[in-house]
């Protein structure tokens, strides 16, 4: 249960702010940078340092009229401690660990042990009185940090707590560490006992086994690799949501360029549900790099292609697939960087026209007045307010050798295109549209028939630019009204008659300037060579 204060003692404690120094301002010219000489540099950091101490009686004093307002304190601001006056021994904890760790200070309580709780709530200034008072008071202080300095093989917090004590005068804590809940794994409550247990164990004997100890406790075996054939590329199954295009995308992929590809795939749908396994498990049958950083996947690409190069595997095949988020907005940079280099892969986008795997944010290529979780209907909103970016024609202008669009509900255009991109060299684009039920707001079972409309309709063109010229690969006879895609989705039933008529008129517009386009013959420059 959370209880909201009232908006009107929110609005006192934290007043309008007024900026005191306008660095943007024409009648008092300021700039902010480093470009002094390097004594005046180091003069500013030492000022920057000195703030930032400074700041921990800020917090302090804010947590005490936070108190004073609203009946809430979190300890004085910079340390919250629990059951710590008598402790023989306290556990360090910071952010959602602590409260298995509460939990578990409590139960150990009530069975008679002298186990307290010490949560940093800031680590920057770190709380270094507090923790040379409470060395005072305890035998053992047990730091579990959720990060680990490779190389060193200890966290940041017991570091700092180390640091603290090291030129401390008198009798001090011994201090142990814990390396706990990596990548997400849950620190369970019986863990919070064995680390308190180890430390009053410590405490009883005054011996150290052990400095710092991963939890839970595993042993891990390096196993080189066994090379194993096998016998599909794509093993069926798959993890993405029931109707979800884009395992469909990868698999038509995989078919087309065959084993000897190596495969990059940015992390997101696509990677994460579409062609991944569970756990350590993959679906992927091919030499792969599953779930690249957002911003990194061409760069990688372009890196593995040089790397076959020098190593004479020139006819090895490279396939980046990714998102229109990590690709056409995060990763934008390295994507455009690989296209003016015109390194050798191709890039697949897959593109559900939303960031659907981390809660239905808008990315650029949503489309305009559609529903995203950042883009809510709503008085002053419709939906989204801008256009599309229209990244096919963005990559087109990097004067690339092949860039093409292709829709699930016209395989044959698709692996034609697909086909021909493994043939070429340098850098190949192809941008899929992938319907997401989910974000999308439609049956799951229609995923082909929303795909088909978005090009019968005219909102989603096919074609292919080759060395700068455009065809158009796909003709209906006749266009069906736009109403007829809009319709079946949620993410547009708040659009009105007027709404649907402006679409449909900027569509109709689009259709006449492609078709003129390709009916001219003109053709965009292209790179030499």
């Amino acid at each position: 249960m959370v209880e909201i204060p009232a908006q009107s003692g929110v609005d006192k404690f934290i007043p309008e702010y007024v900026p005191k120094h306008v660095v943007l301002d024409p009648c008092n010219p300021m700039a902010l940078s480093g470009g002094g000489t390097s004594d005046e540099n180091m003069g500013y950091e030492f000022l920057k340092n000195e703030a930032v101490i400074r700041a921990g009686g800020v917090i302090q004093q804010a947590n005490d009229e936070y108190d004073k307002m609203f009946g809430r304190r979190y300890g004085n601001g910079l340390v919250e401690k629990l059951y710590c006056d008598d402790a023989d021994v306290v556990l360090v904890t910071m952010g959602s660990m602590s409260g298995n760790a509460r939990i578990a200070v409590e139960q150990m309580r009530a069975e008679g042990r002298r186990v307290g709780l010490v949560r940093v709530r800031s680590f920057r200034p770190f709380p270094k009185a507090d923790f040379i008072e409470l060395s005072r008071q305890v035998k053992v202080i047990a730091v579990v940090d959720r990060s680990v300095s490779r190389g060193l093989g200890e966290g940041p917090c017991v570091t700092e707590i180390k640091s603290t004590l090291y030129n401390f005068a008198g009798e001090k804590a011994r201090v142990i560490g814990f390396i706990a809940g990596l990548h997400s794994a849950e620190i369970l409550i019986s863990d919070f006992k064995y680390m308190a247990d180890k430390a009053l164990k410590v405490a009883a004997t005054g011996e150290v086994t052990g400095e710092i100890e991963w939890i839970p406790n595993f042993d891990i075996t390096a196993v080189n690799p066994v090379p194993v054939q096998h016998d599909k590329l794509l093993y069926p199954g798959t993890t993405a949501c029931p109707g979800c295009g884009m395992a469909l995308v990868v698999r038509k992929v995989v078919e087309a360029f065959g084993q000897n590809t190596v495969l990059v795939e940015n992390i997101g749908c696509g990677a994460w549900n579409a062609a991944q396994g569970m756990g350590s498990m993959t679906g992927l049958g091919m030499a792969a790099f599953p779930s690249m950083p957002l911003p990194s996947g061409s760069a990688c690409a372009t890196g593995i292609s040089l790397g076959l190069k020098e190593k004479g595997q020139e006819d090895t095949k490279v396939v980046l697939i990714g998102g229109d988020g990590s690709l056409g907005d995060i990763g934008f940079t390295a994507l455009s960087g690989a296209a003016e280099r015109n390194s050798d892969f191709l890039c697949v986008t897959e593109d559900n026209e939303a960031y659907a795997n981390t809660g239905i944010q808008r990315s650029g290529a949503t489309p305009q007045y559609a529903w995203t979780t950042t883009t809510p209907v709503g008085d002053a909103e419709k939906g989204k307010s801008t256009p599309r970016k229209d990244m096919p024609l963005i990559i087109a202008a990097h004067r690339v050798p092949y860039v093409a669009t292709a829709s699930l509900a016209y395989m044959d255009d698709f692996m034609k295109k697909l086909a021909k991109a493994r043939q070429m060299r340098g850098f190949r684009y192809i941008h899929v549209y992938t319907p997401c039920p989910t974000s999308w707001r439609f049956p799951p079972e229609k995923m082909i028939h929303v795909s088909r409309l978005g090009v019968t309709t005219g909102i989603f063109t096919l074609y292919e630019i080759e060395d700068g010229k455009l065809k158009i690969t796909v003709k209906p006879e006749k266009f069906k009204p736009v109403a007829e895609y809009l319709k079946l989705q949620g993410r547009f039933s708040h659009l009105t008659d007027a709404d649907i008529e402006k679409i449909q008129h900027d569509v109709d517009v689009a259709q006449a300037q492609m078709h003129d386009w390709e009916q001219s013959g003109l053709s965009l420059p292209v790179a030499s060579g």
